[in-house]
């Protein structure tokens, strides 16, 4: 009897000692933080375009700086979700990270995307403005945040200049009357109705085929798209009236990231610098390359005068797009962004 109580005694120590040794193999019982994050991330342009590439390097330069804990897998084009598709699978957690354009979150974030009444001066005005520190990009973080359940991680310089492709020219705002004329968003529609056209807001992706069936009459985008996406085939003018520079966002599931260990999120932020900062260079120099490009395929690139823009197309356009941007917004937030956008001129 006393060797029985004996061997139970050593076998209570052995499964004591055991299980023991498995909880200090897993912390003490905690959550053990996994080797490697696998990370999905969506984007919208072609292969080749400089926003993809700048999308690469991130995804590069995010695994090297986490030591390999961070594992991308990137599905460039549209792949994986289409332009419309990312807030929702951004706010919902579907995917980790994606590349988006804010306007698309208009439903989902009202008041995020103020541009518009105000005229910029040049590219260095609106880097001024669009500061990752100052005030209008803190308050559309913090909006994301709050609503979208979104964290911005990085901007990324899609276009220095915004314009429309047409399958007739349009030199003077009058000539675009009777138009069908795509936009990325409603934020335009002001734009393009007080020109006599009637503005219709689609995804990038079927503006190719609508020009070639006629159900379109042109679409407003950044130059470097006229080219990557083929329009120039079925459209042959272009018409640029304003500076309108405009940035394309990486962003992550907000839940997802806070979850993330902090070297973690600041790999990919350190990575989103240099994407940023690549992106700048990269955008001339593909708009350089594009407008080159679109002439040798036989567009018509206008640029219209200077003069004329000041003279002729900003006081038409101003008026009727801020009356807009108020009836959306209010007339505060509309103040609020005209008196940033003056504060970022004066520096």
């Amino acid at each position: 009897m006393r060797h029985w109580a004996t061997r139970c005694t050593l076998f209570a120590l052995i499964a004591v000692l055991a299980l023991s040794c498995l909880l200090t193999a897993c912390g003490g019982g905690g959550k053990e933080e996994p080797e490697t994050y696998e990370v999905r991330i969506s984007s919208q342009m072609p292969i080749g375009h400089h926003i993809t590439d700048a999308i690469d390097l991130f995804c590069e330069r995010a695994e090297e700086l986490s030591n390999g804990k961070l594992v991308f897998h990137h599905f460039p084009a549209g792949q994986l979700l289409s332009d419309t598709e990312v807030p929702e699978a951004i706010s919902t957690g579907t995917i980790e990270m994606a590349q988006t354009f804010l306007p698309w979150w208009e439903g989902m974030v009202p008041h995020l995307n103020l541009s518009g009444a105000a005229f910029l001066d040049d590219l260095d005005h609106y880097y001024r403005l669009h500061d990752p520190e100052g005030p209008y990009e803190q308050y559309r973080q913090e909006l994301l945040e709050e609503t979208g359940n979104a964290k911005m991680v990085a901007p990324l310089l899609y276009c220095s200049e915004s314009g429309y492709i047409l399958t007739s020219p349009v030199h003077e705002p009058q000539d675009a009357a009777g138009m069908s004329i795509r936009t990325p968003s409603q934020a335009l529609s002001a734009e393009i109705g007080i020109m006599g056209a009637a503005a219709v807001v689609m995804s990038s992706a079927d503006v190719y085929l609508s020009l070639q069936r006629g159900t379109l009459d042109g679409a407003y985008s950044g130059l470097t798209s006229f080219y990557s996406r083929k329009y120039y085939e079925v459209a042959k003018y272009v018409t640029v009236w304003n500076l309108v520079p405009t940035d394309f966002h990486i962003v992550a599931n907000l839940d997802w990231w806070n979850a993330l260990p902090e070297d973690l999120q600041q790999a990919m932020i350190n990575a989103g610098q240099e994407a940023t900062e690549y992106a700048k260079g990269a955008c001339l120099e593909s708009e350089a390359a594009c407008i080159t490009a679109l002439e040798a395929e036989g567009v018509e690139v206008y640029f219209v005068p200077q003069q004329e823009r000041e003279d002729v197309w900003r006081p038409l356009m101003h008026d009727a797009i801020r009356d807009v941007a108020v009836a959306e917004h209010g007339e505060d937030l509309v103040s609020m962004y005209e008196g940033w956008v003056e504060d970022a001129r004066q520096e």
